[in-house]
């Protein structure tokens, strides 16, 4: 009986496919650290002192537990941003990376996307109130008076929203890829049972 052996090289469509994927994972990971770093800087360094009716008085982010939980949010990501990078291309080495790695992937991007947007909102509400303030319950807006700080707090939430982006991006990608190698995995399989079926029945055919 002659032996069945898979044809696992690719050609050179399929190499130019997965480099390009590999270079715009590892670009898409890279702006993600980029984007939550620098929302984090800009938080941080969100202080402004006014000098209001003689009064000397200060806004910073350190003052809302929101604005706070936001940078928690942001360092958490970043962070796991930095992982992810290192594991990713780790295993892209290997010539046949596996679904479940994939499938990790996935996980570890959906949780710093549902991580950052969670810190996101809850810094636009406050943000919200200090740029509008709230007639209702007697709330004057204070960025007519810390447009600086102001400021700050906008491009850093901008930079949020835009790293969850990033992360969506990064989750529906890999949730494809692991999709096709599930596919391809069953199609290869199949066309192996088919031609060892095959070689099978011409062995008893000719005996």
């Amino acid at each position: 009986m002659e032996s069945f052996e898979m044809n696992t090289e690719k050609n050179p469509s399929e190499r130019l496919t997965e480099k390009g994927f590999l270079i715009g994972q590892a670009a898409v990971r890279t702006m993600s650290i980029a984007t939550t770093l620098i929302a984090i800087v800009l938080m941080t360094t969100s202080k402004e002192h006014k000098l209001i009716f003689g009064f000397e008085l200060a806004a910073s982010y350190s003052y809302s537990p929101a604005f706070k939980f936001c940078v928690a949010a942001n360092s958490v990501a970043c962070f796991l941003s930095v992982t992810s990078l290192c594991v990713f291309l780790y295993y892209v080495r290997l010539s046949h990376p596996s679904q479940k790695i994939y499938f990790t992937m996935f996980l570890l991007d959906l949780m710093v996307m549902l991580c950052v947007v969670s810190g996101s909102s809850a810094a636009t509400a406050i943000g919200y109130i200090g740029q509008y303030g709230n007639s209702h319950a007697g709330w004057m807006p204070i960025c007519d008076h810390f447009g600086k700080f102001c400021n700050r707090i906008k491009a850093s939430l901008i930079l949020t929203y835009l790293s969850a982006l990033l992360f969506t991006v990064l989750a529906v990608w890999t949730t494809l890829k692991a999709i096709k190698l599930q596919l391809i995995s069953e199609s290869e399989h199949n066309l192996k049972m088919r031609k060892e079926n095959k070689i099978g029945n011409d062995f008893v055919s000719s005996s």
